[in-house]
């Protein structure tokens, strides 16, 4: 079974990551040019075009388009080849980021230049400095200053759809106005949605996602001769977070425990246990499971990367059954 996600040709996605319990990914100027290199190989080796980069001491943002549906493949080299170098360099071995990459999927039409803005603008919302074009680890220096930008870099789209004479003053004016509200408030949120778009759009893709996520349960399950115990469940889940099984069992007051919930999700889901033996093994009351599990699913209806994990996941413990 294919893993899940929205892929197309000639997709468009904000994507990012960050490092493993939000430590620094790049430690200095060799790390930050490796990881450009592997964005040009990405154009080679995956036709990906990359429009606008950040890259940050812990994490980095990357607006992308894909002609060929193949963005799985492209984070999975991006991610990999690049922890594989920092490791060898670092003398070191583990995970360097977080977890699977996120990916916001836009509506191109509507948000590619306010996408962008943000974008450029990290290193100011993060008062690293006053001017992004001081920056000198993200596009923004080759859209004010185009004639020095890398092969690799597509900043065309994105400057000719300013207006006037020259393009370049006019993106460095349009970012100089600052982030505007609907952007603020879309990345402000507690769980950033997975797509970025007008209702339409937004609907479109979100009742796709649903949809396959569903085929994919049913499927799995058919499939399966024994049903998944709780404990290979846990297990799973603290093994594929690189968790204690503590974080699991604790209650977070006025929070969401994330590794809690996917537990209890999949035990539902996959192993199809009764909210009483769930309730009885987790310590809730039968029918707190039943709205928070409501409340989960909301969550995986706008949270691409939750959905992809879910199904990595899915599939660790269905082989185990």
């Amino acid at each position: 079974m294919r893993p899940l996600r929205i892929e197309f040709e000639n997709a468009w996605y904000h994507v990012m990551n960050r490092g493993v319990n939000h430590q620094n990914i790049f430690y200095n100027i060799q790390h930050r040019e490796i990881f450009l290199s592997l964005l040009e190989d990405i154009t080679n080796k995956f036709y990906a075009e990359i429009h606008a980069y950040c890259l940050m001491d812990n994490h980095y943002h990357l607006l992308m388009n894909t002609p060929l549906p193949n963005l799985g493949k492209i984070m999975q080299y991006l991610d990999g080849v690049y922890t594989q170098r920092f490791n060898r360099l670092e003398k070191r071995d583990g995970p360097l980021f977080k977890g699977r990459y996120k990916a916001i999927l836009v509506e191109a039409e509507s948000y590619l230049l306010q996408l962008s803005r943000y974008i450029h603008l990290n290193p100011i919302t993060a008062k690293i400095c006053h001017d992004p074009v001081q920056y000198e680890w993200s596009s923004y220096q080759f859209y004010v200053e185009p004639c020095n930008k890398p092969k690799w870099l597509y900043n065309n789209l994105i400057l000719e759809m300013m207006s006037g004479n020259n393009h370049a003053i006019s993106y460095a004016n349009f970012v100089g106005y600052g982030l505007d509200d609907e952007i603020i408030e879309f990345y402000g949120k507690d769980t950033v949605p997975c797509i970025l778009g007008n209702k339409t759009f937004t609907d479109k893709y979100t009742n796709f996602l649903n949809n396959e996520i569903k085929e994919f349960y049913n499927a799995e399950i058919k499939r399966c001769k024994t049903l998944p115990k709780i404990e290979t469940i846990i297990d799973s889940v603290t093994e594929y977070y690189n968790i204690n099984e503590k974080m699991i069992f604790n209650k977070m007051t006025g929070k969401i425990n994330i590794h809690r919930m996917i537990s209890i999700f999949l035990a539902r889901q996959l192993g199809q246990y009764s909210y009483q033996k769930i309730s009885k093994y987790f310590g809730i009351k039968p029918v707190s499971i039943a709205s928070a599990l409501m409340r989960f699913n909301k969550i995986i209806k706008i949270e691409l990367n939750l959905a992809k994990e879910l199904n990595e996941l899915s599939l660790k413990i269905l082989e185990k059954a």
